[in-house]
């Protein structure tokens, strides 16, 4: 028997990006996602046994709100992430 396991969620949170799922990577589970396409709204993620395969241990099907895309404001600074640089002597 196999675990499913939940996906890597990264939700909206900032102007100008968009969600995103991405599953796990688990022998004898086949993961799918509703929609299938999704990179905003709701989602919906469930896990099936591949032929030969048991799940044991399932929570899902998982929900999620990945949140809704918003366009930057014209003319709006764009969000850097800090770069932090180590030198070592």
């Amino acid at each position: 028997a196999v675990t499913p396991v939940e996906p890597t969620v990264t939700k909206i949170t900032t102007c100008g990006t968009y969600g995103s799922v991405v599953f796990a990577t688990t022998p004898g589970v086949t993961y799918s996602m509703v929609p299938d396409d999704a990179t905003q709204g709701e989602v919906t993620v469930s896990a099936a046994a591949k032929a030969g395969f048991a799940l044991q241990n399932y929570t899902g099907p998982w929900h999620y709100d990945l949140g809704t895309y918003q366009a930057c404001p014209e003319g709006a600074p764009e969000t850097f992430l800090p770069l932090v640089l180590r030198l070592d002597d």
